[in-house]
């Protein structure tokens, strides 16, 4: 059963072309389908880009998806807030959470939402 993860990324830099290349090292470490949707100066702050992927993880039961979903996080970051329904089922599988402590110096923060 693949599921979409939407990730927002905000990359210290003002150079687009060494942001590129820093997306596409994330999406090598995190691996899966990826498709970047948008790479743009963040309009708040000139001194970061903003990025979006999208990413298709494949799995055949919700544990294992949760278990590919959350080694990609440790891949980022140790601190992550979470959110979730207080009932996740196969029906509200609804998650989300964000860091802006990335294990990566060259990233500000990190953000993900599952497909609802």
């Amino acid at each position: 059963m693949p599921r979409t993860i939407y990730w927002r990324v905000f990359i210290k830099s003002t150079d687009m072309d060494k942001a590129r290349s820093i997306c596409s090292s994330l999406i090598s470490q995190i691996g899966g389908l990826c498709q970047v949707g948008s790479c743009d100066v963040y309009w708040k702050d000139k001194s970061l880009i903003e990025v979006e992927i999208s990413q298709e993880l494949s799995s055949q039961d919700k544990q294992s998806f949760l278990i590919a979903l959350f080694k990609n996080l440790s891949h980022l970051s140790r601190t992550w807030n979470i959110n979730m329904p207080a009932n996740l089922t196969e029906e509200n599988f609804e998650l989300s959470g964000t860091s802006d402590e990335i294990l990566r110096s060259e990233i500000a923060w990190v953000g993900f939402e599952l497909e609802r």
